[in-house]
């Protein structure tokens, strides 16, 4: 997936740079970069939904160090061989019951803090897209390039500029 966005990056790229660029020549080209991550990583609303993610992860460790405990506490009745061979089967039959049910509440718990996860990452990208599009706007670039390890550029000619900062500063000004 990641490799069929690359390529369509580039390949948009390389298309915008091989026409002829009727209205200005590709010197000319006002290009400026964008670190989306850090910009989400850094941002007031990033930072406040990585507390309440982690708030959130530490509340489902805590619901699921309960059942932990009993687990931990059944695997060692069933492993003390002073119990007989019903009651062995009882607490056997007890911990497979309750391991199946520790195993879907963790999954669980963990596709809800995924899903919240990626709702606050949306949200927060989709403005920061609108804060991106309003400098570009703003400072007339003709393209705005998401730099990151997987699309990072190696070299080139045109000047580009790091927009990084004033996105962030312009995104977390409108939130307050």
């Amino acid at each position: 997936m990641k490799r069929i966005f690359i390529f369509c990056v580039f390949f948009s790229f390389s298309f915008l740079l091989s026409s002829n660029l009727k209205a200005q020549s590709f010197k000319d080209m006002k290009v400026a970069i964008i670190k989306m991550n850090e910009a989400l990583n850094s941002s007031e609303a990033g930072k406040k939904s990585k507390n309440l993610l982690e708030a959130k992860g530490a509340k489902m460790q805590a619901q699921l160090k309960t059942k932990e405990d009993k687990l931990m506490q059944l695997k060692k009745d069933l492993d003390n061989n002073l119990v007989n061979a019903e009651t062995r089967r009882k607490k056997a039959m007890e911990f497979e019951n309750l391991q199946k049910d520790y195993m879907e509440e963790r999954q669980k718990l963990e596709m809800d803090l995924k899903g919240d996860e990626q709702k606050y990452t949306e949200t927060i990208f989709k403005d920061l897209k609108t804060v991106v599009e309003q400098v570009a706007k703003n400072k007339n670039y003709d393209l705005v390039i998401e730099y990151s390890v997987s699309t990072a550029i190696l070299f080139s000619k045109l000047k580009m500029d790091d927009i990084t900062d004033e996105v962030l500063s312009l995104y977390n000004s409108a939130k307050k």
